[in-house]
């Protein structure tokens, strides 16, 4: 018997997997490629639903761009080069789970001792940066030509395609087994 949801469970997923490597490529930055991640959604009557989703907060910034930011009043802007070093994130693989604006202040998760040495590399230009303010940042986004959408929609189509044609194959073998004359 042919099975519809089935079928276009096994369609959504290739296509899933066919689009997660060009997505992947479209991403400048090193950090938010590996935490692309991808979701089959709900399958079933005639409609099957495949999510590419990236959880950091950030990304969107990076892809839109985003205005000057400033210091609240007495304090400084931190920034690290390696966001493994940097205290004020939860561990993988649950970083970044907090918005922007909810992360602990670097003083109120590292000791005296530590923030001084942070403090030290950072004078040194070496990892840290401690500032008031920064300029606004240009928009990066993903897929900055149109081929590159294209491509992702060939590759897709290609995918569902190719499981279409052999599952119909077959289907078709094992009628043509059971037909008699």
């Amino acid at each position: 018997m042919f099975d519809r949801d089935t079928l276009l469970r096994k369609v959504t997923l290739s296509v899933l997997f066919a689009t997660y490597a060009p997505l992947r490529e479209g991403i400048p930055s090193r950090q938010l490629r590996t935490t692309l991640q991808s979701a089959l959604g709900r399958v079933g009557r005639n409609r099957g639903e495949a999510f590419h989703f990236l959880e950091e907060e950030w990304a969107r910034v990076l892809h839109d761009g985003r205005g000057p930011v400033t210091a609240k009043p007495g304090g400084y802007l931190v920034f690290t080069d390696d966001p493994d070093d940097d205290p004020r994130l939860d561990p993988p693989p649950i970083r970044y789970r907090r918005g922007l604006g909810e992360r602990p202040s670097l003083r109120s998760v590292v000791t005296q001792e530590q923030f001084e040495r942070i403090r030290d590399q950072a004078a040194e230009g070496r990892g840290w940066v401690f500032t008031k303010a920064v300029g606004p940042a240009a928009a990066q986004p993903f897929f900055s030509q149109p081929d590159e959408e294209r491509q992702i929609a060939r590759a897709a189509e290609r995918a569902g395609l190719a499981v279409l044609d052999r599952e119909m194959r077959k289907f078709s073998r094992r009628r043509s087994s059971t037909t008699r004359f």
